[in-house]
Order: structure tokens, then sequence, then C-alpha cells
């Protein structure tokens, strides 16, 4: 359980960095007497780094002793946000940033593969769980700490010593708590591997995870537009409905890590998409006040967050030996369906209108539910079993 703990803070970090800059914006134009959207483009930097950079990663490092690759990982995450923190001008922040990415690209995928080689198979749901958790609880905890403590104090460099702080903990423990970590003894050539990434029901769960974090994050992209009729613009309504939001997500990553392990992946996805969908589908109606705005919120961090574990379980199941790089592409997948929500979500508000953008979200989410579904159709005609989702 400690090194899964471990594990676990270094997935916070990440989440911490990923997440926290959307909320220090302002300050950070105002300091750079730059535009806010010329600002936001320390978010591309992490992002577009981590999502192109994981996968590549992944499979050079394969083959490598995972601790130390975890180790070096949270250290050039920490280093990144130090040079940010420390930046004179907007480029030599944007270079911290892209290489905060990388080093979030190097942990991540390793921190999946070894969460499942240290327990059982019959433990993978949960010990993927906990390691998720980490992330989700980034979006309740550490982004809105390193917010308030930014804005409190006028000064957007603080967020991200608050990311180097914890990436240099997570280090520290990585190094000096962390048993080596079994891993495969076979050498696996590049080639297999990959032949092993094309399989359908890997390319089923990435195409489901895009669809998913494409509908999930319109509505997270947009929430202040979306759950204005609850919040009549006051940010902190919206703050607390978001921290809401984040609590949800965290509960149900560790409860679908359970639910996993007992039940099986395909029920928790199925089920998990069905609800998701009505959820959307009924978020105008439902957001007309703060307190009931509580419950759809709460389904949707729940259940948006539970999908991301049985997938990834489905993923090591289907490439065990490949877990590294199917776990990276997944992360791959999920950077790339929050970057695309963006502007998807505004090509929509601005051609139909803000009002339609729940409505589109669920249709991701159908989609998803359609590729899994197809995906499992395939898998099952193979197998020679019989599937109705």
């Amino acid at each position: 359980m400690n090194r899964l703990l471990i594990l676990a803070l270094g997935m916070f970090s990440i989440g911490t960095a990923s997440f926290v800059m959307a909320g220090l914006l302002p300050e950070m134009a105002a300091s750079f007497n730059i535009s806010v959207g010329d600002a936001a483009s320390m978010i591309a930097a992490f992002a577009v780094a981590y999502a192109l950079m994981l996968p590549i990663a992944a499979t050079l490092m394969v083959n490598l002793p995972y601790k130390p690759i975890l180790v070096v990982g949270m250290s050039i995450l920490a280093v990144g946000h130090v040079v940010s923190a420390l930046a004179p001008n907007l480029e030599a922040a944007i270079a911290g940033r892209a290489l905060g990415g990388l080093g979030g690209a190097l942990f991540m995928p390793i921190a999946g593969a070894a969460a499942t080689a240290i327990v059982a198979q019959e433990h993978w749901g949960r010990s993927l769980a906990i390691i998720t958790a980490g992330l989700s609880a980034s979006t309740a905890i550490g982004a809105p700490v390193g917010i308030a403590l930014s804005t409190s104090f006028g000064d957007w460099r603080l967020g991200m010593w608050l990311v180097a702080a914890l990436a240099g903990a997570a280090a520290i423990g990585l190094g000096t708590l962390l048993a080596p970590i079994p891993k495969p003894d076979a050498k696996r050539m590049v080639g297999d591997l990959l032949a092993s990434v094309a399989k359908p029901a890997v390319l089923g769960v990435l195409g489901t995870t895009l669809f998913l974090m494409i509908g999930s994050y319109i509505v997270h992209t947009y929430a202040s537009v979306i759950l204005m009729p609850a919040t009549n613009g006051r940010g902190e309504t919206l703050a607390l409905l978001m921290a809401a939001w984040g609590v949800a997500a965290t509960i149900g990553t560790f409860t679908a890590g359970r639910l996993t392990d007992r039940w099986g992946a395909r029920p928790i996805i199925v089920g998990g998409l069905m609800v998701l969908s009505l959820n959307f589908l009924l978020l105008p109606v439902l957001t007309y006040s703060p307190f009931i705005s509580v419950l759809p919120l709460a389904v949707w961090g729940g259940i948006a967050w539970s999908c991301l574990v049985p997938l990834q379980h489905q993923l090591v199941k289907a490439a065990p030996s490949s877990a590294s790089i199917v776990l990276g592409l997944n992360t791959s997948a999920i950077y790339l369906g929050v970057s695309l929500s963006a502007s998807i979500g505004k090509h929509v508000s601005q051609t139909f209108g803000s009002e339609y953008l729940s409505m589109v979200a669920a249709g991701f989410t159908i989609l998803a539910l359609g590729v899994y579904g197809r995906i499992q159709r395939i898998e099952s005609r193979s197998s020679g079993k019989t599937t109705y989702c």
C-alpha cells in the first residue's frame, strides 16, 4: 500500500501541474504584460509536451528498471516548474512548463505499469484506482490550493512553486521509500510491443477514452457558462460546485477499483457511459440552482473518472507485456480529448449557442459507448462468446 501511495503522490503532482495553470492566467498575463490568450500557452506547452512525449518515452524505456525512471520523471517535473517560477519572461516560463511535461510523460505510464506489477491480477483494479485517485484528487485539492495560494498573494509563481514542492517530495519519497519493483525479465522488441498495441481491444479502449474525455471536458471547460443559471456569475459558487465535482471524482475512482475487481471492467464502463450520457442530456434542466446542481455534477465527476479505471484495467489485461506503452497511449488519449474539447466547445458555442454544449457532450459519450460496444462484439465473436453491449 505504501508503494502505491507514493505513486499516487506523483500522480497528484502531475494533476496539479495540469490543472492549476488555468486559474493563474490573469495574474501571469499581468506580470508579463501580455494577453490572457498568450498566457494560455503555458497550458498548451505542458499538455503538448506531455501528450507527444508520453508514448515515445514509454516505448523507449519499456525494458529499463521502473524505479529510476519514476524518480527521474518526478525530478524533471520539479525542475521544470522551478524554471517557470524563476522565469524572467514568457518564453522561459513556457520552456519550464514543457520540461515539466516531459517529466510527467516519463512518470505516468511507468507508474501505471508499476502499480499492476506489485499486486496480483485480481487486485489490479484497486491498484490502478489508488494511483488514478491521486490524479483526480488534484482537481479537488491540488489545483484549488495552488490557485487560492497564488491569487491570495497576487503571484502566479506560487502555483509553480507548489508543483515543484509536490514533485520534489514525490521524487524523494520514491528514491528513499520505494522498494525495487518487479518487472518482466524478458527483453521486449519494439516491433513486438507495437504489434500488441494494434490489437482491436487496445484500439477500442483508446477510442472510448478519447470520446469520453472530449464529452466530459466540453462540460468542464465551459462549466462557467453551463452553470451560469446556478451561479449567477458568482465565482465562489462555481468554485464550490467544481470542488464537489472533484470530490465525487476521487470517490468514484476509488469505488471503481473495487467494483472492477469484483464484477469486471465491462459492466462498469457500459453502465457508466449510459448514466453519464443521460446526465449530460438532463444537465440544462438540473442546473437552475446551486443546490440542485450538486447532484448532476457529482454524477458527472464520479462516473467520468470511475470509467477510466476499468478502461486502464482492460488495456493492461489486453497487452500485459506492453502495459507502460498502452497506458501511456491512454493518457495521451485523455490529454488529446481535453485539448479537442476546448476547440469543439468553442465551435458549438459560436455556431449554435452555449445551450447546446451539454447535448454535444452527451453525443460524444454516446459515441464512446458505441465504440466500446463495437469492439466488445468483435472480441466476443473471436472468442466465441456473446455480448449485448
